[in-house]
């Protein structure tokens, strides 16, 4: 499947919202929000300079973003990473090491926010059960009975992300 062309005025999905992309000549490369709008800003307009401007920004936001929504998540259930990273993993969208490390892929953010949630709650269950066991599945479903719909619309949504 063919990705959106990044030119102006194209949507990016943004969790829970779809930004319209402003894209502009300028003498050093700039992304910024300015509400529903997302500015971007480089001497090249080629697709390949876009595209690694708008990831760059993106990581950025992520790391902002997913770690504390993770902790808000994870708060009331008592799971607590020892570390969280935010990565551009290609075929996860996040993993718990046997450390109590959570990596996260930075292209959640272009998915649902329901969604993120899902695999929040699912790396954050592997700091009990480092498996996908009966137990591990218990434990998911215990605090989001829905995650089997929520699961299978995020696979649906892979390939065809924006980014």
């Amino acid at each position: 499947m063919s990705r959106t062309p990044l030119v102006d005025g194209a949507p990016l999905p943004l969790l829970d919202e779809t930004l319209t992309l402003r894209v502009r000549t300028g003498a050093r490369t700039v992304v910024r929000r300015a509400g529903a709008e997302l500015h971007l800003s480089a001497p090249d307009s080629g697709e390949t300079t876009l595209r690694a401007a708008l990831e760059h920004w993106l990581r950025g936001e992520a790391r902002r973003e997913l770690p504390a929504r993770l902790a808000e998540i994870g708060r009331p259930l008592g799971l607590r990473p020892s570390r969280v990273v935010v990565r551009g993993q290609r075929t996860r969208w996040g993993s718990c090491s046997s450390l109590g490390t959570i990596s996260l892929n930075w292209r959640l953010l272009l998915v649902p926010s329901a969604l993120v949630d899902y695999v929040l709650l699912h790396e954050l269950c592997h700091l009990r059960h480092l498996n996908h066991s009966r137990a591990f599945w218990g434990l998911v479903a215990a605090h989001m009975p829905d995650w089997a719909a929520r699961r299978a619309r995020l696979r649906a949504l892979q390939g065809r992300l924006a980014l």
